[in-house]
């Protein structure tokens, strides 16, 4: 079922959330049961600011990402976005007086729930108010949203992972590069791999412009034992990162020869 994100600068509660609009959204462990991978969503933003009050609107929509956890608090955890596409026209959350566009609007305390389910039909109807098909990014527009989405996951991730202990194999992922770095190293990949993925050649599908998520790209580390650095990384499907793990790129590379020569 879809979601409703909500996103303030400040909450009731005075507690502050580490999202970045449109790349990645921190939320609380509670809600880990209906954030998965792939779901559509839409943003919304609430009546408090930092200073005053503001309209209660949906500004936008995408899909959840990957999951990560939060660094230094195991209370919360951190989602990409993926797909994100800000509205034409930002809808207010009622038509009018106890008219809701959430259909448990009305219920005391509903609207302080960061996370919330909606119905298809009501995750249609905020899309079809805002307009959601008249703003098409154009492909610059879009690859520039995708390495933004995708330096802010390198950034968490190697965050994350630092001081990380578990009974497994764990990557080593330090940071080598500022985030203006690696967004400017991933814009000389697109270029040079042609928008391709580097191992299997399949053309990589950009954020707004995406009709499979597994196509999306992915920031992967040639050698996973290395670190995040110019000379050690390449853009992979999302699939396929996922499937190379922590294997070693020839060896994946060879398996992936198997298949094809199979097919």
């Amino acid at each position: 079922m879809p979601l409703i994100l909500t996103e303030n600068e400040a909450t009731e509660s005075g507690i502050a959330y580490a999202d970045h609009t449109g790349v990645s959204y921190e939320f609380p462990k509670m809600y880990r049961r209906i954030m998965k991978f792939g779901v559509p969503f839409v943003y919304y933003r609430g009546r408090k600011k930092l200073v005053g009050r503001q309209l209660q609107v949906y500004f936008g929509s995408g899909n959840v990402g990957e999951i990560l956890s939060t660094n230094g608090d195991a209370s919360r955890l951190t989602c990409e976005i993926l797909n994100f596409v800000r509205f034409t026209n930002p809808v207010p959350f009622k038509l009018g007086p106890k008219i809701y566009l959430e259909r448990n609007g009305q219920r005391r305390g509903y609207f302080q729930q960061g996370v919330r389910v909606v119905t298809d039909a009501e995750y249609n109807s905020i899309l079809t108010a805002g307009n959601y098909e008249t703003i098409p990014l154009s492909t610059a527009e879009a690859r520039h949203r995708s390495i933004v989405r995708m330096a802010r996951t390198a950034v968490v991730t190697s965050q994350n992972s630092n001081g990380q202990l578990v009974r497994r194999r764990v990557k080593n992922k330090a940071m080598m590069l500022t985030e203006a770095e690696l967004c400017k190293c991933m814009a000389m990949l697109f270029e040079r791999q042609q928008g391709l993925c580097a191992i299997t050649g399949l053309t990589m599908q950009l954020d707004t412009q995406c009709s499979d998520l597994a196509l999306l790209p992915s920031l992967d580390r040639i050698d996973s034992q290395k670190h995040y650095s110019a000379d050690n990384l390449q853009l992979v499907c999302r699939f396929i990162n996922k499937w190379k793990g922590a294997e070693r790129d020839e060896e994946f590379r060879r398996m992936i020869s198997l298949i094809r020569d199979r097919t």
